[in-house]
Order: C-alpha cells, then sequence, then structure tokens
C-alpha cells in the first residue's frame, strides 16, 4: 500500500497551529521555505534516459506512466515541455482545450508534447513533485518508488486560476473527492510540499493576497454595520 504523507511524530508535544497563525503567517512562511528546498535539492541530481526507466499503461485513468525500475527518492523523471501562452491566451481557450495546459507561473501555461510528461495521472498521494529547476520544470520522485508503480503528481499543487476544477478520481485514501485551486488543498499538505520543495513561490504568494484581501474585505464589513447601528 502506499504509505500516508504526514509529518513523522515528534517527542516532545507541539502545540496545535491556530487557524490565527495559520491566517497570518502561513502562505508567507511556506513560500520562503518552498523556494529555498526547490533551489537547493536539485543541485545535485541528474536527468536519465526515460525510456529506459518509463512506460505507458493503463493506469488509474485511461493511460498512466510506471516505472521499469526502482527509483530513489530526488530522482528527476523527466522535464514538462511544451508550448507556453500567457494567462490572456489560456482564457480565450475552451473547456477541453484547458485541459492540455498546465499552469507553471502566476501567468504562464505549458501545453502538451505527447511525451511522458503529458500522461502522469492525477494523485492526492502522489509520488512525484514538480519543481523549477533553471527555468525549466521537472518531475521528481517525491519518495522510493518501486518497480512497476504508477508514476502520479498532484495537479492542484500548481494551479492559482479559477478554471481548474473537476472531479477527482484518485482513489486514494486521503483523496479530496475533487480537483481545484492549490488554495483548496488542507493546510498539512501545503505544508509537506513546502518542505519538499514541491510547490512554486507563487501558489504561495497568491494565497497571501487573497487572504489579505479577506481580511480587508472583512473589515469594511464591520465598519458598514457599525456605521449602521
Amino acid at each position: 500500500p502506499i504509505p500516508r504523507f504526514e509529518p513523522r511524530p515528534s517527542r516532545t508535544r507541539r502545540r496545535p497551529i491556530s487557524q490565527a497563525f495559520e491566517n497570518a503567517f502561513g502562505p508567507r512562511k511556506l513560500m520562503r521555505v518552498s523556494s529555498t528546498l526547490a533551489a537547493r535539492d536539485l543541485t545535485t541530481a541528474h536527468p536519465f534516459q526515460q525510456e529506459s526507466l518509463l512506460r505507458v499503461h493503463r493506469g488509474l485513468v485511461g493511460r498512466g506512466v510506471f516505472a521499469r525500475k526502482a527509483l530513489t527518492k530526488g530522482a528527476i523523471v523527466c522535464t514538462l515541455d511544451g508550448p507556453r501562452i500567457d494567462g490572456r491566451a489560456y482564457r480565450q481557450l475552451t473547456a477541453r482545450n484547458r485541459n492540455k495546459f498546465s499552469q507553471i507561473g502566476p501567468n504562464d501555461y505549458v501545453g502538451q508534447t505527447n511525451g511522458f510528461d503529458d500522461l502522469f495521472n492525477h494523485s492526492c498521494e502522489p509520488n512525484l513533485l514538480l519543481r523549477e529547476r533553471h527555468g525549466d520544470f521537472v518531475f521528481v520522485c517525491w519518495r522510493a518508488v518501486r518497480a512497476g508503480e504508477e508514476m502520479t503528481w498532484d495537479y492542484a499543487c500548481v494551479v492559482t486560476d479559477s478554471y481548474t476544477k473537476f472531479r477527482c478520481r484518485c482513489g486514494s485514501r486521503s483523496c479530496r473527492k475533487e480537483i481545484s485551486t492549490f488554495l483548496k488543498i488542507p493546510f498539512h499538505l501545503k505544508s509537506l510540499y513546502a518542505r519538499a520543495g514541491g510547490s512554486p513561490p507563487y501558489v504561495f504568494q497568491a494565497e497571501l493576497l487573497k487572504r489579505q484581501f479577506s481580511a480587508s474585505k472583512n473589515s469594511l464589513n464591520r465598519r458598514a454595520v457599525r456605521h449602521k447601528q
């Protein structure tokens, strides 16, 4: 069975993270952690021949990518390549064509190339992370992968737009039932992605801006109520 990705229990008892602390400091701190780890962990990684280690087979939903042999944690699987478009061109696409693009920046999207990178299925308990390396995005093993195991990643870990929303059919124990934006991922999972360098800094910045906007909006609403009274 695929292990659950949860922090190791500490010997010392920790206080639970309050909602107020999460709202105030969570996204900003995680953004710094994610950018630092993403830059540090890939300095000694080396790409390898994709065809010798990957194969296409029937997966969770349609075709998927499987490991031909065991892979170690931190191994680079392949690069996310394809034609790039900006947010304006992406919004003009039909819903069907939008599914052929992945977000890689606050206003940048990458299309398909009919390679392995187009066939990785989604899972709410993935074994791959998408990291940025020298301007390119690469798929990296989050943990050791067994031979014959399907390789998956979390589509929502890079999404900040409001167009991505469809039903999840990964079947994992912690399935969220819906694939949408990074903002709707549980906070403990965001922490894991940040510590592993598996979410780019722009997703944490988008969450921080949204929370600041919500706080300002709530403050204005309270002032309006007091003024009416």
